[in-house]
């Protein structure tokens, strides 16, 4: 099945999970640096303000929060972004990979805003001591101003969640369309030991929606046949479509097998991109 991909360092994706990482890595010492070039007075005085605007930009509880939230989030979505960028990836294995990782944004969403929220006003916390005990002014967090921000974020992130889920699971219903119709040609396994009555209904699928190529029923007649010198070749190796469509021109001409060996060259000629979620990163 050829597949249409990005190249890795061309994703979006991954370059925002490298950067979101460093961030939250270095976070104890960023800030730290800032405050240096703030108080040296060797530095250029346009240097000193660049640092202290960027200083009280990062202290906020909103930084911080979803510092920990775009973690797991990148990191959840790089995974899966990785392994479908493997050529031997297929459109069935990939409806599967996107359909869990949709399962899991939802099953998670409630402890990973939480957890989130719960990082963000702790790191603040511990800025707020750090800055208080080098006489640097910081916002005070009250009471109010707590909850009036767990709930932004909390509906920042839900929001976030909600759209990436859209996504996912828009790609995920094109996939699964198309694992639909030609998923049976994909699992070989399936083709050689499934049910009498799968088959059939697979073939019945396929052939509605590409009846001027094919015979339904004698595309699973085809099956049954190529089963049985299976089951007499149990040495042979046939672990792909492409192994399985080679098999069918060495055993005879155009005329054995004429519906299966069509239909696995429309399975081989649809292109298909499982590349991820671009258009949604970019906006």
């Amino acid at each position: 099945m050829p597949v249409v991909l990005k190249s890795q360092s061309e994703m979006r994706w991954s370059a925002r999970m490298d950067a979101v990482k460093r961030v939250r890595n270095y976070l104890d010492e960023i800030p730290q640096v800032l405050q240096d070039i703030v108080d040296n007075e060797n530095e250029a005085t346009e240097t000193r303000n660049d640092a202290n605007l960027l200083f009280n930009r990062i202290l906020r509880h909103e930084l911080f929060a979803l510092l920990g939230f775009w973690n797991s989030v990148l990191t959840w979505i790089d995974r899966v972004q990785k392994r479908l960028q493997d050529p031997t990836v297929n459109f069935h294995y990939a409806s599967l990979d996107l359909k869990g990782l949709c399962d899991y944004f939802i099953a998670s969403r409630e402890v990973l805003v939480a957890d989130s929220l719960e990082e963000g006003l702790s790191t603040c916390r511990k800025w707020q001591k750090s800055c208080r005990r080098s006489q640097r002014v910081i916002h005070d967090v009250s009471i109010i101003d707590e909850l009036t921000a767990k709930n932004n974020m909390r509906k920042t992130m839900n929001e976030a969640i909600d759209r990436l889920h859209k996504e996912m699971n828009a790609r995920y219903s094109r996939l699964h369309d198309l694992d639909t119709k030609f998923g049976f040609l994909i699992d070989i396994l399936f083709l050689r030991n499934g049910s009498f009555a799968d088959p059939w209904a697979c073939c019945n699928t396929f052939g509605n929606v590409y009846s001027n190529d094919i015979d339904a029923t004698e595309l699973f007649e085809e099956i049954l046949d190529c089963r049985m010198l299976f089951a007499g070749r149990e040495h042979l190796q046939i672990s792909n479509p492409e192994e399985l469509l080679q098999f069918i021109f060495q055993y005879g001409d155009e005329s054995v097998f004429p519906n299966l060996r069509v239909a696995i060259q429309i399975l081989l000629t649809v292109a298909v991109s499982i590349a991820g979620w671009e258009r949604f990163s970019a906006s």
